[in-house]
């Protein structure tokens, strides 16, 4: 099948649109239907760039009232976030914000954020204290050059 796609795109052309026209003429409870599939039975990741969707039977179920596992509000559509892709059970389920959280933080941002931090006030401390020297100078009478 493989050899008949290559020798023949025109094949392919065919297939793709027939498929585009099946998704637009999908019903909204059809394509509800297919969207609670999705979230039930797949966990969603970034591998290489690319979104990639991954079968699982044992991705945890989603809490009855909605509410997010991390910050406890209650929300009307929550993102499974899971850190380990060979075991997708180990995972909570995240309002958006949370999740974004949670993904900066796997990523090492909130560390990176908090050594700029760091830096950035012993920066302030050194301007701090030679603006104090410069006011010292000034009050002694001394320049720059005389110290």
């Amino acid at each position: 099948m493989r050899e008949y796609r290559k020798n023949h795109p025109e094949y392919c052309e065919t297939v793709r649109v027939h498929s585009r026209k099946a998704v637009k003429n999908r019903s909204d409870e059809d394509r509800e239907k297919r969207r609670d599939y999705i979230a039930k039975n797949y966990v969603s990741t970034i591998v290489d760039g690319k979104h990639v969707f991954l079968k699982t039977p044992y991705k945890r179920p989603k809490p009855v009232l909605s509410e997010c596992e991390l910050c406890g509000r209650i929300f009307q559509t929550l993102g499974y976030h899971h850190w380990d892709d060979d075991n997708p059970s180990i995972g909570l389920w995240l309002c958006f914000s949370c999740h974004m959280f949670a993904e900066r933080v796997d990523y090492g941002e909130i560390e990176y954020y908090y050594r700029l931090k760091t830096e950035a006030k012993k920066d302030v401390d050194i301007l701090r204290v030679e603006a104090q020297m410069v006011k010292l100078r000034e009050t002694v009478g001394l320049t720059a050059l005389q110290i």
